[in-house]
């Protein structure tokens, strides 16, 4: 055998034998020879001979090996197994380690890097900061912030306290209510963009800070180099640094909007599907949004192996900014409640509260052109804080514009502009207002501010209680002429008015002052110190608190621009008013007072128990009744007080006496006013008093505790005080009551009253996709504004049953709804159930008590159920409520006016005038109560005195449209006001609206072959085409009248209105000189009678009629009004035999047609033709002559005149007017009376044309004329015509003043006996008739009744001698015509149609 040659190195020793183990051994080595249990180790044996090689094969074989042991195995050498098993351990080993690597390091970092939250978690808000991205080095955008920038930010914010916060503490704060650490801020992060990950990971580790990253889906699958992938995401989201949220797959795409090019927002603008030329309908727009959400979830779900817990809009647009886009709102927001939970916007504001939608949360983008000052100062600003804790709110760190421009000048004032067009070489757009919002308000919810601010163009208004995105809140807005609006967004609902208002001595640059106090549901105005909207406001919804803000607008852009002077917010409810038995005040002046400070008052203490003898003294009893419902409109406790001076007379009291008698007083509790008791005896009246207010407690009352001032300066008071919890702790001063607050939150200042001194394109679609929203998907707030809408429109239609089970499901969703109550009411009357309709009143009245428009319509309505008294006690009782409103004293005085006491009721309105010299309501109100009609023109005067202040044209004409002051027989004193108006406005819209009060000079003719209503009438409703050329005026179900009103008639005198009549139904009246309070009417009934009528008042003062049949077919009826009577036509024919005669209270109003029925609905007319014109004045003057030949030559021409002048009375020589009517006079009296044609007897002036005025008005009242034409030679001076014009308010007549040079007429020898022989004045020689080309002065004076249209103050007319042809009767419809009678009966005038 061949040996193997030994390779080893001198002195390494060879390859070591296995060692034996015993064959069980669990320690033995791999590789050791098992030896058997049950037999002992021996010796080795020698080592066996080798084996011999091949080539030794022919050797002989060597000898068997000896036989082993049973259980014995000759040992092996090892084998080598190339390493296989030990890698295949090394692999596993690695796999294991890869396997445990990420979990381990997210673990690491987690505990190595988790975000601390420094103080207590007490906290309820938070703010949101959104980064656009974060840059190394270049920076790619516009808005990304730069590395060391952000670095800088997160530092400064640790630094200043602040403490991190993630989604799942949000949705925790929502949904769990679960408190955030206080000054808490979310981090978050745009887009999934990879370097706003690389550049702040590090800078997050190192601040322990922490951040979110939304993701866009589209960027991922289309694997952009600048995205994060989802495994990055995932690695994120278990570090604990980052949390992860989803931003839309498909979002950011800008989507087509309109026709020409338009383009929108994904989430927040309808599609234009261009192949269609028209947008997508609601339900394809909610189609497209529900499949964006679903694929994003599904994408997000499918990355990151978790549904998305939060979702941000991009570009932050829900639809927020678009106000008409209520459904696109609704139904981004209900999907992403749906898949989501919360969202965010983005925008202009970063603080979150409580209040917050969490479907869309607020979050600030950062600008990187913010220093570190700027953004730490914004994100400090980001807390909510009370108002009244703002020392100065105009400072202009304070307010944040959202549009439009802000400054702030030197005299710390603050102005709101619209930017106008061309401002700094383009770098702002034009805006047609601005918009800024004052910073830390999101919590502004009870307040009351005082604001001074001067309009100098457009609109301005106050948002209060606003929602980011201006979902909801109250807007108050002011025009600078005066109209005031009062408008209220709720969720899911259109913006609705909820008051008008108009004042008068608004105007631009005119500084005014507003105050302003919210309480709950209740909102309180008042404008330059009087009620602004005459009574409190009850707004709908929970009044949840929002921002505040300040607005202006005008549609030019440019042009709207406010000043905002003062602004302050009164710390509200700290203040317990109390009085004496003695002030002296009565129940008006003591509201008054109380009024004028309502924000303060926690609570008002009436006197009432005072113990000061062995037994109490009861004082005299206060008026609680006023005095509750005053309180209770202003969330104000009445407490009354009980007066201790010893704890002696105090413990003979029964502790629960006091709180017995509070129940039966209808009070909210007790004030203990213990300042009288002595110091040292506290201690033994507190048990009593901890009885007392035990007592007060289970009636669930109130206690108000005063301690002598000594005990309350003590340093233990606060320790006395805690033995009353809830109790109102009253001490003396503001300051003490501060230092107080922390340990007695309900410290309240007590104050005395003491008496007064004597001296002190998309609009249709959105319409209708809002109307489309499914009821579930409406918010609470907008099912309760569709349910006040349904009920509306069933009111409209008759259906009362329908309109109060609208009505009610408001009422049960908003129990406390005033409204809902009033309106209930209202359809209860309809039906005839007025007892039912009283009880809804009632109620209504309980739930809101301040209003006065219900307190009028409940005592009308006991009126009518034959309970005079009760509604006497009502008005009565609001009026001492409300000594400043002028419609609940007016009220109270029409009341008394029914009830025959004249005298009263004028001395209540006189009285309300002195006190509120500036009310429109109140003047009109005194008028029709006023007996002489020297006060008439006064009171009328002073209403214009108003008007003429400096700026408030524009408000004082809306007044004189809307309450009708033109209507009035004194409403002369207007005219001038009205002429110089139009002709010197300031601008062009002043000149406009005053010149819609002059009357029409022109024919307006309808025929109706263009289809439709020209734009000369005024439709009421009801009113539609027919065919062939007619027209229909049906009244509406809820109406008895429908009514078309002939534009700028309400001054128009003499003229003539004519209708074709197709068929009716009803009755059917033509108007003229129509107003709330007086009208001439022309017409048929349903009952076969013809009228012809007058009323005034409410009562019938003139009338014609007669049976009639109506005749078949179309037929034409004609009112014609001339002089002092008014005739009616049917086709062609007069129905009466005479004109009916006018009565001077008769004197404007407008023009029109009306069917009517008693029934509702049923008033129906069919119009083939309509026309209205003006008639000219025309006055005809008589020369003395035959009387009877005289009448006879006129008669023809009767229906074309409307005054008669005949020359009687010429001047004496001395001045004087004759005492003696000529002979013959009654003759033309008796022609002008029956005809009515107005009789103006001449007053020759042939000596001195400037007789003293009175004089003029003495000779009217001793003749009884209705008025003369006073004919002069030379032109009056405007004093004799004020002179003039004064005499006759005192006794109006109708004066015409006639300037010529010629005599036009023979006249009688001055002083002597006529006896039929003419002379002719020798002043006039032979020129009896005017030269040619001269004209006629014609001045008619403004007072009573005239017969000239005020469109000038002066004419000058030709004179129609008898010689002329007659002219036409048509042409020029408004000038004044006056013809001259000739001596052979002969007379230029047209005949009369």
């Amino acid at each position: 055998m061949k040996k193997e040659p030994d390779h080893r190195k001198p002195g390494e020793a060879g390859p070591a034998e296995p060692e034996a183990w015993p064959a069980d051994d669990p320690t033995a080595p791999a590789g050791a020879v098992p030896v058997p249990p049950s037999t002992p180790l021996s010796e080795p044996e020698a080592p066996a001979a080798e084996a011999p090689d091949a080539e030794d094969a022919g050797a002989p074989p060597l000898p068997p090996s000896p036989l082993l042991p049973p259980g014995w195995a000759r040992p092996q050498p090892v084998q080598q197994d190339r390493n296989l098993r030990a890698w295949l351990y090394f692999l596993a080993g690695l796999s294991l380690v890869v396997a445990l690597w990420v979990p381990l390091r997210a673990i690491y970092q987690r505990m190595r890097y988790k975000p601390a939250v420094e103080g207590v978690r007490d906290a309820d808000t938070f703010i949101a900061l959104a980064y656009a991205g974060v840059s190394a080095g270049t920076v790619r955008a516009p808005d990304e912030v730069p590395r060391p920038q952000f670095e800088q930010q997160i530092r400064a914010l640790r630094e200043r306290g602040f403490n991190p916060i993630g989604l799942s503490d949000v949705r925790d704060f929502y949904f769990n209510g679960v408190p955030l650490p206080r000054k808490a801020v979310l981090v978050t992060m745009e887009q999934s963009r990879k370097n706003s990950y690389l550049e702040t990971r590090a800078i997050l580790r190192a601040n322990r800070w922490k951040a979110v990253m939304f993701v866009r889906a589209d960027t991922i699958r289309q694997k952009d180099p600048s995205a994060l992938r989802w495994p990055i995401l995932r690695d994120m989201a278990r570090s604990g640094t980052w949390e992860v949220g989803a931003e839309s797959f498909g979002g950011f795409r800008r989507i087509p909007a309109g026709p020409d090019g338009e383009t929108g927002n994904f989430f927040s603008s309808p599609l234009w599907i261009e192949a269609e030329q028209r947008l997508e309908t609601p339900e394809e727009f909610a189609k497209r949004i529900r499949a964006e959400h679903e694929r994003m979830v599904r994408e997000f779900q499918a990355g990151m192996d978790a549904p998305p817990p939060a979702f941000a809009f991009p570009y932050g647009d829900y639809g927020q900014y678009d106000p008409r886009a209520v459904p696109t709102r609704v139904l981004n927001l209900r999907e992403v409640e749906k898949h989501y939970g919360i969202g965010f916007s983005l925008g202009p504001f970063l603080l979150n509260t409580r209040h917050s939608d969490p479907r869309a949360l607020n979050r600030l983008l950062v600008n990187p052109a913010w220093s570190l000052d700027q953004f730490l100062a914004i994100v400090e600003s980001g807390k909510a804080v009370p108002p009244w804790t703002l020392a100065q709110p105009l400072q202009a760190e304070r307010w944040m514009t959202d549009w439009g421009l802000t400054e702030h000048p030197a005299d710390g004032s603050l102005w709101l502009k619209a930017i106008p067009p061309g401002t700094n070489a383009g770098r702002f757009k034009p805006t047609t207002g601005a918009l800024s919002w004052l910073v830390g308000s999101d919590l502004f919810e009870d307040f009351t501010l005082r604001l001074s601010f001067r309009i100098q163009a457009g609109q301005f208004g106050i948002r209060v209680r606003m929602r980011p995105g201006g979902e909801e809140g109250v807007r108050l807005l002011f025009d600078e002429s005066g109209s005031i609006r009062v408008t209220q967004k709720v969720y899911g609902a259109e913006e609705f008015t909820q008051v008008t208002a108009q004042e008068i001595g608004f105007s631009p640059g005119q500084e005014q002052q507003l105050e302003l106090t919210l309480n709950g549901r209740t909102l309180f105005a008042r404008l330059n110190g009087r009620m602004l909207l005459k009574e409190p406001l009850d707004l709908m919804g929970e009044g949840r608190p929002g921002l505040f803000g300040l607005e202006v607008w005008d549609p030019e852009p440019g042009a709207a621009a406010t000043q905002i002077t003062a602004l302050a917010f009164p710390r509200p409810r700290r203040v317990i008013k109390g009085w004496g038995p003695d002030t002296g005040l009565t129940s008006p002046q003591l509201i008054r007072q109380l009024q004028a400070e309502a924000f303060r008052l926690k609570a008002v203490s009436p006197p009432w128990m005072e113990a000061v003898k062995a037994m109490p003294l009861v004082l005299p009893p206060w008026d609680d009744a006023a005095l509750r419902t005053f309180a209770r409109m202003h969330g104000i406790a009445v407490l009354p007080r009980m007066t201790l001076r010893s704890s002696e007379l105090a413990l003979q009291i029964p502790p629960d006496l006091p709180a017995a008698e509070a129940v039966k007083m209808q009070a909210d509790g007790i004030h203990l006013d213990a300042r009288g008791v002595p110091p040292d005896e506290i201690p033994v009246l507190v048990p009593w008093l901890q009885e007392v207010h035990q007592s007060i407690k289970e009636r669930n009352m109130k206690l108000a505790l005063h301690f002598p001032a000594s005990v309350a300066r003590m340093a233990s008071f606060a320790s006395i005080a805690a033995l009353f919890p809830g109790a109102l702790i009253a001490v003396e001063t503001p300051e003490r009551a501060q230092e107080l607050e922390p340990a007695l939150p309900d410290a309240v200042v007590a104050e005395e009253l003491t008496a007064p001194a004597a001296d002190m394109h998309l609009n249709l679609y959105y319409q209708l996709a809002t109307r489309a929203l499914p009821e579930e998907a409406l918010s609470p707030q907008a099912r309760q504004d569709a349910s006040r809408r349904d009920g509306y429109l069933a009111y409209q239609e008759g259906d009362y049953d329908a309109a109060i089970a609208h009505w009610s499901r408001w009422l049960e969703a908003d129990p406390h709804s005033a409204e809902a109550l009033s309106l209930i009411g209202r359809a209860w009357i309809q039906k005839g159930d007025l007892e039912q309709g009283l009880e809804y009143y009632t109620r209504s009245l309980d739930a809101g008590p301040g209003q006065i428009h219900m307190v009028i319509r409940r005592a009308e309505l006991l009126e009518r159920l034959g309970r005079p008294d009760e509604a006497r006690e009502l008005l009565n009782l609001y009026a001492r409520i409300f000594p400043e409103n002028p419609d609940i004293l007016i009220a109270q005085a029409q009341w008394l006016n029914r009830r025959q006491r004249r005298q009263e009721a004028r001395a209540l309105v006189q009285q309300l005038v002195d006190q509120l010299p500036m009310s429109l309501e109140a003047r009109l109100a005194l008028l029709p109560l006023q007996d002489r009609p020297a006060e008439r023109y006064a009171t009328m005067r002073g209403i214009l005195d108003l008007g003429r202040a400096p700026d408030s044209q524009i408000p004082f004409g809306h007044s004189l449209l809307g309450m009708e002051m033109l209507t009035f027989p004194e409403s002369g004193v207007f005219f001038d006001y009205i002429r110089r108006q139009v002709a010197r406005g300031k601008t062009a819209r002043q000149r406009e609206l005053y010149e819609g009060f002059l009357p029409l000079t022109n024919r307006v003719t309808d025929d109706f072959a263009s289809g439709r209503l020209s734009d000369g009438w005024i439709a009421s409703g009801g009113i539609r085409a027919l065919d062939r050329g007619r027209y229909e005026l049906r009244a509406a179900v809820d109406q008895a009248e429908t009514y078309l009103r002939l534009r700028r008639s309400e001054l128009l005198r003499d003229g003539a209105i004519e209708v074709v009549l197709d068929e009716s139904q009803g009755f059917f009246w033509l108007y003229a000189r129509r107003s709330s309070h007086s009208m001439l009417r022309f017409g048929f009934d349903q009952d076969g009678f013809i009228h012809l009528q007058a009323w005034s008042g409410g009562e019938l003062l003139a009338q014609q009629a007669r049976p009639w049949i109506r005749p078949p077919g179309s037929m034409t009826m004609r009112l014609e009004v001339r002089g002092d009577g008014m005739r009616g036509f049917v086709n062609g024919l007069e129905i009466f035999d005479g004109p009916v005669e006018i009565p001077p209270q008769v004197a404007y109003g407008w023009w029109g047609i009306a069917p009517f029925a008693f029934d509702l609905g049923v008033a129906r007319a069919r119009i083939i033709r309509m026309d209205c014109a003006p008639a000219p004045a025309a006055l005809v003057l008589v020369p003395p002559g035959d009387p009877a030949e005289q009448a006879a030559a006129l008669r023809p021409y009767v229906g074309g005149m409307s005054a008669l002048a005949p020359a009687w009375f010429f001047q004496n020589p001395d001045g004087s007017l004759p005492d003696e009517w000529p002979e013959g006079a009654d003759m033309l009296k008796m022609f002008t009376a029956f005809h009515r044609v107005r009789l103006l007897p001449v007053v020759d002036l042939s000596y001195e044309g400037d007789i003293a005025p009175a004089k003029i008005v003495d000779f009217i009242r001793k003749h009884q004329l209705q008025g003369v034409v006073v004919k002069r030679r030379s032109p009056p001076e405007s004093k004799w015509l004020d002179g003039l014009a004064a005499a006759l308010e005192a006794h109006p007549a109708n004066v015409v003043v006639l300037q010529t040079e010629a005599a036009l007429w023979n006249t009688p020898r001055a002083g002597e006996e006529s006896r039929g022989e003419r002379v002719v004045r020798p002043e006039a020689g032979d020129h009896l008739l005017p030269g040619k080309g001269d004209k006629l002065g014609l001045h008619e004076l403004p007072v009573g009744s005239v017969l000239i249209p005020p469109l000038r103050a002066e004419w000058k007319i030709p004179l129609h001698v008898p010689e002329e042809e007659p002219g036409s009767a048509d042409g020029d419809l408004t000038t004044p015509r006056v013809y001259l009678l000739g001596l052979d009966g002969r007379l230029s005038m047209p005949p009369p149609p």
